[in-house]
């Protein structure tokens, strides 16, 4: 399903604009590891926020992914 999530920015930060492909895993953190020994690049930790876990990446090209495990 579509998930809408709302991030709050700091003010030097003005917040991103456009569509990020997101893939729902089971386990956030050993799949976090996974990839990241895959050389995939993280841009954030491990945010919990209400019912779901995300995290953002990279794909090659720069890009923006997301994985995320509902909680």
């Amino acid at each position: 399903g579509i998930q809408e999530i709302k991030e709050k920015f700091e003010e030097d930060q003005p917040p991103w604009r456009g569509a990020m492909i997101s893939f729902e895993v089971k386990n956030i953190e050993k799949t976090k590891v996974e990839l990241e020994n895959k050389g995939v690049r993280f841009t954030t930790d491990i945010i919990e926020l209400e019912g779901v876990k995300i995290a953002k990446c990279e794909d090659p090209d720069g890009n923006p992914l997301e994985i995320h495990e509902r909680t």
